[in-house]
């Protein structure tokens, strides 16, 4: 499907997205920038329009981290 990846296995899928993070962090992502809050990763990685919830997904990670995921950015995790 055009958008999607399908991994083998959790942890590649895992190593995927560090990545994927990583690169926004480095300004190298044409999709995601390093300023972008929790809320709005997810709103693109997890967009509503393919039956996600992505704040449900941004308070998930924000609440692992600690932190609101309004205002913590992706910058943050460098």
């Amino acid at each position: 499907q055009k958008g999607f990846c399908i991994f083998p296995d959790e942890q590649r899928g895992f190593y995927a997205l560090v990545a994927m993070v990583q690169r926004a962090i480095d300004g190298k992502s044409e999709i995601y920038r390093a300023t972008m809050t929790l809320n709005e990763y997810f709103e693109v990685y997890a967009p509503s329009s393919d039956q996600n919830d992505p704040h449900a997904y941004a308070r998930f990670v924000g609440n692992k981290l600690g932190v609101d995921p309004r205002t913590f950015t992706i910058k943050q995790l460098s």
